[in-house]
């Protein structure tokens, strides 16, 4: 092996790690590295890093904090309109089975799949556009009155110059030419097989729960899952301020509306469409009524012009001011802060291992003085670069 990349991130490996921050994480690799077992060291570095980026400081003022322990303390309501909603998606699929002859040109084939896949409510089409250098391009036009996806089989998809085998209904262009040798060498005794994909919506309600309580929030979100008949449970540890979401059934997806997805910091896209799904609880979302009022903060907190620090488990400690922290990278503020911070480093700063053997990474945000961020529900990602160290 002379190099690799591993994406490491918050939310993977919870059922292993489940005290797992987005501010300090760990991963366990699916293959070990083993310096004891190749002739020269490894070294590693931060290639990209994405982060929910540190808040403002609270004022050490006690006027303002007494302010905000008020607001929170009266903040008695999940929804102004005293509920909100859940759109429910239901997945059907319909298959198709096809075999490609031996000799079989690749347009004799698209013939045979365009004529199966002809109904009263879709119609595909696929044709060419020649190129300067001779070769072509694919031309794909699905047509579907009830919005249907078409998935063809990757092989397929890669064999007419498509990177995606998704296509929803509309004319596509391929963006590379039709691979003719790629398409011969795929075997003629094996079924292709190509999908229709149906997504209809249905939107449940999601009443405000008796009180302000999260835990009663999610209590009022597995009933109205429930009355519909929807195999979806959320399971919320307070303890780990973890909301853990299981699918039951794999022909459905759902998402929450805009104004749920804002309280547990989710992105605005945010899809529900794993068996499993984790996520970390907002702290202002786990106070309840009957927790006392939040008191004035003593510790300057997080200031938005902090530098942060990346550290990792993996790399020997180095002098960071006045404290010796295994740093892999410093990052200075943006001017501008948003709900995402993403930094890919042009020049990547490698750093031998500390350790013969590597199993396991582990990924902390802190401080110069090695104070971890505070914990959001939005995951960090890091992708580290491994590669041998030449002497």
């Amino acid at each position: 092996m002379e190099e690799i990349y591993v994406t490491v991130l918050s939310s993977s490996g919870l059922d292993f790690n489940p005290e797992n921050t987005s501010s300090n994480f760990v991963n366990q690799l699916s293959r070990p590295i083993n310096q004891e077992s190749i002739a020269h060291n490894y070294e590693v570095g931060l290639v990209s890093v994405s982060f929910t980026p540190p808040a403002s400081s609270l004022s050490s003022t006690a006027t303002k904090d007494t302010t905000t322990a008020k607001t929170e303390s009266t903040k008695k309501s999940f929804f102004p309109n005293g509920s909100d909603s859940v759109t429910v998606y239901t997945i059907l699929d319909s298959k198709f089975e096809f075999k490609k002859s031996e000799g079989q040109p690749v347009f004799a084939f698209l013939a045979d799949v365009e004529r199966v896949m002809k109904s009263p409510t879709d119609s595909l089409a696929f044709s060419a556009i020649p190129q300067a250098d001779g070769s072509e391009k694919t031309v794909v036009k699905w047509k579907s009155t009830n919005s249907t996806n078409l998935i063809l089989p990757k092989e397929l998809a890669y064999a007419l110059g498509f990177d995606e085998n998704v296509f929803f209904p509309g004319e596509f262009e391929s963006p590379k030419s039709r691979d003719t040798v790629y398409y011969d060498s795929l075997p003629t005794d094996e079924k292709f097989t190509v999908l229709l994909k149906l997504r209809s919506a249905n939107d449940i309600k999601i009443s405000e729960p008796p009180s302000y309580s999260f835990m009663k929030l999610v209590s009022s979100i597995n009933d109205s899952f429930d009355k519909n008949d929807y195999s979806v449970g959320f399971i919320y540890s307070r303890k780990k301020g973890l909301l853990t979401v299981n699918i039951g059934a794999g022909n459905l997806e759902f998402e929450f509306s805009p104004l749920i997805k804002k309280l547990l910091q989710l992105p605005e896209d945010f899809l529900f469409d794993q068996s499993k799904t984790h996520i970390l609880v907002p702290n202002d979302l786990m106070r309840t009524d009957d927790d006392p009022p939040v008191r004035p903060v003593s510790p300057i907190a997080w200031l938005a012009s902090d530098t942060v620090y990346v550290q990792s488990d993996i790399i020997e400690s180095q002098l960071i001011g006045t404290s010796a922290l295994p740093v892999l990278r410093s990052i200075e503020p943006s001017s501008s802060r948003s709900s995402l911070a993403h930094y890919e480093f042009s020049t990547v700063h490698y750093l031998p291992l500390s350790k013969q053997h590597i199993s396991s990474v582990r990924i902390k945000l802190t401080d110069n003085k090695g104070v971890s961020l505070p914990a959001t529900s939005f995951p960090t990602a890091a992708v580290l670069h491994f590669r041998r160290k030449w002497v």
